[in-house]
């Protein structure tokens, strides 16, 4: 399952190298005054998210040194809030693009950004360096500054949440109030319909569904939401599967609970995961660090069944049926 952003990002066909001043597009060789080296660097457009973005550059060098070596070229984005140049040099986050020999010349690269501040506008740029091996100056290139700016770190409103998917989803946890999607709701055992505050294996019926998913008649969503033309129901794994595939998931905190945004990258739409932990005997776990979220799909071995923890890993998962998770609503028309 995919864990964090990366998906494709537009390159914008630029071709026009920029830097702060002439001699810092055309670099010499310090042994030998006669050779140079040209860079090319194309800032690309950024992918933005509320507190992640994917940026993506490209480079083309020419030189006329022969034992030129990969290693004495690197590439790198600044960013920051910093609207120029100088203020990125400055100021500015840098991280490494990671080259290797086979590219240093020419290529192009996706880097993902994280730990960004909602709402905010950001400035970057992409950024090469030439290493000097004769005990010279560096040689600095950099492409246009461009800008993008995060999104809030908000869920989408209402009761029902298309996320352009299989099924919609609710916007809150069973047993959650209306409208506050950070409240953790009700934790159940797996195959009750009824909500507990301790969860002991020996008061656990031991239920076992003869197709490997609960039917309705031991489906908590489906005991305390449905009505006539409201099909609500637990999610499968698959459709928990489909939901994170589908999405871009951010960690971060909503009204002040830790939790996982997760923003459909069909229709934007938004959902938050709060870190509810999870409940055994009479106590509870992770509160905080971590959500497990039931699925209505059984595992093979059959004293437990499939759950999905945020923030991850993103793997299939099982757990013991008797302990106390909490459950995300589908709406399966």
């Amino acid at each position: 399952m995919k864990r964090l952003c990366f998906p494709l990002v537009a390159v914008l066909a630029l071709s026009v190298a920029f830097s702060c001043d002439k001699e810092k597009n055309q670099g010499e060789d310090p042994d030998n005054p006669e050779t140079k080296v040209e860079m090319t660097l194309t800032t690309g457009e950024a992918t933005a998210y509320s507190v992640c973005a994917n940026l993506q550059g490209s480079w083309s060098v020419e030189t006329n040194i022969e034992d030129v070596i990969w290693w004495q070229f690197d590439y790198f984005f600044l960013y920051g809030t910093d609207n120029t140049l100088e203020g990125l040099i400055s100021n500015g986050a840098q991280k490494d693009l990671d080259i290797m020999a086979d590219n240093w010349q020419t290529g192009s690269k996706i880097l993902y950004i994280s730990d960004l501040t909602p709402d905010t506008q950001y400035y970057y740029t992409i950024m090469g360096q030439f290493r000097s091996t004769g005990g010279g100056e560096n040689k600095y290139f950099y492409g246009e500054v461009k800008s993008f700016k995060t999104g809030e770190f908000k869920p989408t409103g209402g009761t029902v949440v298309n996320m352009g998917l299989s099924v919609k989803w609710a916007s809150s946890n069973l047993g959650a109030q209306y409208g506050k999607p950070e409240e953790a709701g009700d934790a159940y055992s797996w195959g009750s319909t009824q909500k507990s505050t301790t969860f002991y294996e020996s008061s656990y019926d031991g239920y076992s569904p003869s197709g490997g998913v609960l039917p309705l008649t031991r489906d908590a969503a489906y005991a305390e939401l449905a009505a006539p033309g409201e099909p609500w129901r637990m999610p499968t794994y698959e459709e928990f599967d489909e939901l994170l595939m589908g999405c871009i998931l951010e960690e971060g905190t909503y009204n002040g609970v830790k939790g996982m945004l997760v923003t459909s990258e069909k229709n934007g739409h938004k959902l938050f995961f709060p870190f509810c932990g999870f409940k055994a005997e009479d106590g509870t776990g992770k509160v905080g660090s971590h959500g497990y979220y039931w699925t209505s799909t059984e595992a093979s071995e059959k004293t437990k069944a499939c759950f999905i923890d945020f923030p991850g890993p993103m793997l299939t998962l099982v757990c013991p049926k008797y302990w106390g998770l909490y459950i995300r609503p589908v709406y399966a028309e």
